[in-house]
């Protein structure tokens, strides 16, 4: 039976008929024996992560704060360059000196926990989770980091007017990650509910991304853990098609979402070389929604359509298009409005230079230089380049205003190049 409610304390447990599960920092954990660190495009544990159990555990304990380092602290690279010399590998991986850099990352952790949180960033976290933690992929760091102006953003972008906008109840972002398009989503004034499978981003997310909305930690392979009808609409970017069990998932956010739109962005057309995890054809996805009314459209129509504020038009044939966004309502679908005269969604937040942009003073201003942060990120993401100024001069006056959070006519113009966007208050670090 589905919980109805969270509770309103950063740590407790929530009972829910013959299972408990705790509740930590204010995000229930909802998940069954441990709760490891996966890989976002397969099922591969990157962390091992504690049991249920042991969380449980510390919170009746009164070791609420215990068992948040459990979850946060990962171990630690080992230095670099001796992972590349056998002997010297196995020493850091078998002997003492493993579980002492252990109880240094949990120590560190409890630091930062402890500090005064004003200071720290989104991005102080992503980059200690990243790139200073042993067995996990360090280009996620930039992937997610530099995702607020990303194609794939873009597209989910487009078609956030489908969401209702009188409906009290809060929309569903599904597999959220670290909270992008929550943050989107609670800037057009909709109440949020973001779940996902790995805790540690939706900690960075309640806390520095999107610190109005509500979190669950929860698997999609698994029943939602929400009463019926909980929701107003339901999102899921940039992940539906690595996800298992889809008809089974569709039916539980029918369930959860019984009025409102289903929004699936950025889903892989298995017709179409690479495929993803778990990816359909673009009829074998259509087949799950039953009889919900629905349309399709290629992501790059939608790019587009966000680019020139026009309606996007939804395909009659999807199967050349690799990657593809299904919009499925109730009743009749209709295209989302046109945005009043210059608002960006991709402005919503704090102003400030993309951090994709290399910054070099002039002495009268700066210098913005558009810069892939890495190879594989430009490979994915190479659209960038289509709608990116590639390079600007940026005077004082111009900073000034954007330090200040003036939309004057440059900082607008730099906003429709992507020079500028919106982020969360403590997202990225000052320069």
């Amino acid at each position: 039976m589905p919980c109805p409610a969270l509770p309103g304390r950063p740590f407790g447990t929530l009972d829910c008929g013959t299972h408990s599960y705790p509740v930590i920092d204010g995000i229930p954990v909802i998940r069954h024996g441990q709760v490891p660190v996966q890989d976002h495009t397969t099922d591969t544990v990157e962390v091992t992560g504690p049991t249920v159990a042991t969380l449980l555990a510390d919170v009746r304990a009164g070791r609420g704060h215990r068992a948040l380092v459990r979850l946060l602290a990962f171990d630690p690279e080992l230095p670099w360059p001796l992972p590349r010399i056998p002997v010297l590998r196995t020493a850091l991986t078998t002997g003492p000196a493993l579980p002492l850099a252990r109880w240094h990352r949990r120590r560190t952790v409890r630091r930062l926990l402890t500090e005064d949180t004003a200071s720290q960033t989104a991005q102080d976290w992503m980059q200690l989770f990243y790139l200073r933690s042993r067995g996990i992929d360090r280009e996620q760091y930039t992937y997610f980091f530099h995702r607020f102006a990303q194609p794939r953003t873009l597209a989910a972008l487009a078609l956030l007017g489908t969401l209702p906008q009188h409906d009290p109840r809060p929309v569903l972002d599904l597999a959220c990650g670290f909270g992008h398009l929550t943050h989107a989503i609670g800037h057009r004034g909709h109440e949020v509910l973001g779940t996902d499978r790995n805790y540690f981003q939706l900690w960075v997310a309640r806390h520095f991304l999107a610190p109005k909305a509500q979190f669950v930690c929860a698997d999609a392979a698994d029943p939602l853990p929400f009463a019926e009808g909980a929701f107003s609409a339901a999102l899921c970017a940039d992940a539906f098609h690595l996800l298992p069990g889809k008809q089974h998932l569709v039916g539980e956010l029918r369930r959860t979402t019984p009025d409102g739109p289903l929004l699936i962005t950025r889903t892989g057309n298995a017709l179409v070389q690479p495929n993803e995890g778990r990816e359909l054809s673009p009829t074998g996805y259509t087949d799950l929604l039953g009889d919900l009314h629905h349309q399709v459209f290629d992501d790059q129509e939608l790019i587009s359509a966000y680019l020139a504020n026009t309606a996007p038009r939804p395909l009659d044939q999807a199967d050349t298009r690799k990657w593809i966004t299904i919009l499925a309502t109730p009743r009749p679908v209709t295209a989302p409005r046109p945005r009043p005269d210059g608002h960006w969604p991709h402005a919503a937040g704090t102003l400030t230079v993309n951090p994709v942009y290399h910054r070099t003073p002039t002495g009268t201003g700066e210098q913005l230089l558009f810069q892939f942060p890495s190879c594989w990120y430009a490979f994915e993401n190479h659209a960038m380049l289509d709608y990116h100024l590639p390079a600007t001069t940026v005077d004082a006056a111009t900073l000034a205003d954007l330090d200040a959070g003036r939309g004057q006519a440059a900082v607008r113009e730099l906003i429709s190049g992507f020079a500028v966007i919106g982020v969360p208050d403590r997202y990225a670090r000052a320069r």
